[in-house]
């Protein structure tokens, strides 16, 4: 089938048979049944991703990319690549709320910087747009220490304190991504020389050192047995190639309520979501999404090593400076000691 016919049969389709709600639901959900392939952008949307794919970009980066373009295909789809304008652009930008506006731009004009360079178009229509101001950095509502110290005291109160405990306190001692933590295995924990290992965006890996707390709480799980189903076996303690963030099932019969575990799965990322609103709710502290233990983890350790970025960036596995800034908050107790310098060197300036 040509380009030209799939074009035809998109239009249909969505003029035809789609009502608005379909054809929205397909917006919300580009890529769920790649449909977005039978438009006439379709084909090079596709040639895109695997160009994408073979410059070893993250998938991470490369699904966003997808959907951004799977949408702008939905929204043409009569229109080949060759034929989209900077006002189509704009329109479609009015779809996203201005803090996307950069990062979905940036997606269109590489995208049409990639046509133009095999020959599919001769400009790229994004040259021709207003520029983009960057958002003002946001201000971040950090963990206190109180805080910190109360997820804890949540997960001691979970079902599986022993690997809750350990589980919190690994978030707020590592600075880990959601998808580094669902993947680590106990054979990734070094006990003996103190480290934890774990898998980042595009899969590099990165050693992190432990210290403090964690490595008694890591401890103490290491030798609780986990709750597992007779069926699977029994009770047993972990082993190398269990998940330390694994699924668990409750089910009550009358006033006993039995918890089994699957330790050598991994948690997905709804129950994991779950998980934190659970330990954070326990702690009676106000809610924060789990990446902000991240924001918290740069803070604490930008302050310890006195300004060291270059540290924390390996620490917290960045590629560039500039992507580290973003984790990094002004503790209070550093403003202060700003302060009172500044309160100081008038002061002897006769001021």
């Amino acid at each position: 089938m040509t380009p030209s016919r799939q074009g035809e049969l998109a239009v249909a389709a969505i003029d035809e048979r789609l009502t608005y709600r379909e054809w929205w639901e397909k917006m919300r959900s580009p890529t769920k049944d790649h449909s977005y392939l039978l438009t006439r952008l379709g084909p090079s949307v596709e040639s895109h991703l695997a160009w994408l794919k073979l410059g070893q970009k993250a998938e991470r980066t490369r699904d966003s990319v997808e959907r951004t373009l799977a949408r702008l295909a939905i929204m043409l789809p009569d229109l080949d690549v060759a034929d989209v304008t900077t006002e189509d652009c704009m329109l479609f930008l009015q779809l996203y709320n201005p803090p996307s506006w950069r990062k979905i731009g940036s997606h269109l004009r590489v995208y049409f910087k990639w046509a133009c360079a095999f020959g599919y178009r001769p400009d790229n229509p994004m040259d021709r747009m207003p520029t983009m101001r960057a958002e003002p950095a946001r201000v971040y509502d950090i963990f206190t220490a109180a805080e910190q110290a109360a997820i804890v005291n949540g997960a001691r109160q979970t079902k599986i304190p022993a690997a809750d405990v350990a589980r919190v306190h690994l978030r707020l001692s590592a600075g880990t991504r959601k998808s580094e933590e669902l993947g680590i295995r106990i054979r990734d924990i070094n006990m003996a020389e103190r480290f934890v290992v774990v898998t980042g965006k595009g899969n590099k890996e990165r050693l992190i050192p432990l210290r403090g707390p964690v490595i008694h709480a890591l401890d103490e799980f290491l030798l609780t047995e986990i709750p597992i189903a007779a069926k699977y076996g029994g009770p047993r303690l972990p082993l190398p190639d269990d998940f330390l963030w694994f699924p668990l099932r409750a089910v009550r019969c009358g006033l006993t309520e039995t918890v089994t575990c699957y330790p050598w799965k991994p948690m997905s990322s709804t129950a994991y979501q779950g998980w934190w609103k659970n330990v954070t709710g326990l702690g009676k502290i106000k809610y924060r999404k789990g990446h902000m233990t991240r924001h918290t983890y740069a803070t604490e350790a930008l302050d310890a090593t006195d300004g060291d970025h270059v540290a924390v960036m390996e620490l917290l596995g960045h590629s560039s400076p500039k992507v580290t800034m973003v984790y990094i908050h002004s503790q209070r107790r550093r403003l202060e000691g700003a302060a009172e310098k500044l309160a100081q060197m008038r002061k002897a300036g006769g001021e």
